[in-house]
């Protein structure tokens, strides 16, 4: 039995697959108590000399492996293949395989990996440099640090505005404090501003930096996209956040001029977030384009503009877009119409109140019941008691006959008990004779 175990462990040795680090870990643990530490050697120098370097996960594993089995010569050589000849392709490669020669003591390695990584690193993805800066500034590199930063701050694409952030915030943990400045400028100056949010995170970012901050909160203010209100109401935020009120009225205005009203709920959200930034110009402006011209195929958005109207106390708009929804809106949701009617209630306007419970009584989609009976009540709480017996007579032809029968409109219960007549008569008592 030795002897096979001797000529398996031989045959691991010589031809065992290398492309898997674990399993390469796994075996030469084996091999190693298997008492054949010839056989570990020759793995380890296998592993040394051909192990793939494209994951530094797996590196770094071989490389624990190798040292854990105490074969420094290989682990010395597997560390200066990884510093010399990984793919660089992407910085995250490299920043990862820096912690994993750290990570193991292989200090002189690092140096080499840190010098060709920085001298190759494509820039035109700025979250893989931010990590290959932290990871050059964790090793202690700090003179690569210097020359990827001034690389980066020259050359870097800012096409991707949602990174630089974190690129400066970066640049100023490595102690790149000049070269925060110098890139916080370009990005001011020339960065795209297609993504408000983005913007909002930058100002937040720079704080109260003075120039830079003014220069930026001035370009969002008059070029930022607004197809994107939630993103919108971020710059808003942020403006007022780094003091820049004149920018807040400007974007504001822009927003309440022509921002797209076909999301109700974005827009309610927008007349909520002027009154915050204290833009109640604007809030006026907005809150009559959006009464006057709001799509309406939305009963809840429809209800969520409604309650902004009212939470920023434009209660003239609410009356004129309350209006428009008892006319010509479809009253396919009936929790929503029974919010509506009783809304209109508080408010004092009783006229579309009697309008919308005339609509709803004739034309409302009676298709749950539970909705059904909460527009009954919200129509009798309103003292539509005519209305909601219209509504109640459509329900047996809508098929809820049972729901008609439980309520307690006009005796329903006692009068049909025997069930309903086509022309809406309640039934006559029969006989089995009846039918012979």
């Amino acid at each position: 039995m030795q002897e096979q175990v001797a000529a398996l462990a031989e045959r691991a040795a010589a031809d065992a697959a290398l492309d898997n680090a674990v399993d390469v870990t796994v075996l030469l643990k084996a091999l190693e108590e298997a008492g054949g530490q010839e056989h570990v050697a020759a793995l380890a120098k296998r592993a040394a000399a051909h192990a793939p370097l494209d994951n530094p996960a797996d590196v770094t594993v071989l490389l624990k492996a190798l040292q854990g089995v105490g074969l420094q010569e290989q682990f010395n050589a597997l560390a200066r293949r990884a510093a010399a000849d990984s793919a660089l392709d992407h910085p995250a490669t490299g920043a990862e395989l820096l912690r994993a020669l750290g990570e193991v003591g292989e200090l002189e390695q690092v140096a080499v990996l840190a010098e060709r990584v920085v001298a190759d690193a494509a820039l035109d993805h700025l979250y893989d440099v931010t990590r290959l800066l932290r990871a050059l500034g964790e090793v202690g590199e700090l003179e690569q640090v210097a020359v990827l930063a001034e690389r980066v701050v020259a050359d870097a694409a800012l096409d991707h505005l949602a990174d630089v952030p974190r690129l400066l915030a970066a640049l100023g943990e490595v102690g790149e404090l000049e070269q925060v400045a110098v890139l916080a400028g370009r990005v001011v100056a020339d960065a795209a501003l297609d993504d408000p949010a983005d913007v909002a995170r930058l100002l937040s970012v720079l704080g109260e930096a003075g120039e830079q901050v003014a220069v930026l909160a001035q370009r969002a203010a008059d070029d930022a996209a607004l197809d994107n209100l939630l993103a919108v109401i971020l710059l808003l935020r942020a403006l007022r956040e780094v003091g820049a009120q004149e920018q807040v009225a400007v974007l504001a205005q822009r927003a309440a001029d022509d921002a797209a009203l076909d999301d109700l709920l974005a827009v309610a959200t927008l007349l909520r977030a002027l009154g915050e930034v204290g833009a109640q110009k604007q809030v006026a402006a907005l809150a009559r384009r959006a009464a006057d011209d709001a799509a309406l195929y939305s009963l809840f958005g429809v209800r969520e503009l409604l309650e902004a109207l009212r939470e920023v106390g434009e209660h003239e708009q609410f009356a004129v877009l309350a209006g428009r929804v008892v006319a010509d809106a479809v009253l396919d949701n009936l929790a929503i119409v029974a919010w509506l009617l009783r809304a209109l209630g508080e408010v004092g306007v009783q006229e579309p109140v009697a309008a919308l419970a005339q609509r709803a009584a004739a034309d409302a989609t009676l298709d749950h019941p539970v909705y059904i009976v909460e527009l009954l009540r919200a129509l009798q709480e309103a003292r539509a008691d005519q209305q909601a017996t219209s509504l109640a007579e459509r329900l047996p032809a809508a098929g809820h006959f049972d729901l008609f029968i439980k309520l307690k409109l006009d005796g329903n219960q006692e009068q049909f008990q025997l069930g309903r007549e086509p022309d809406g008569s309640a039934a006559p008592s029969w006989t089995w004779d009846d039918l012979a």
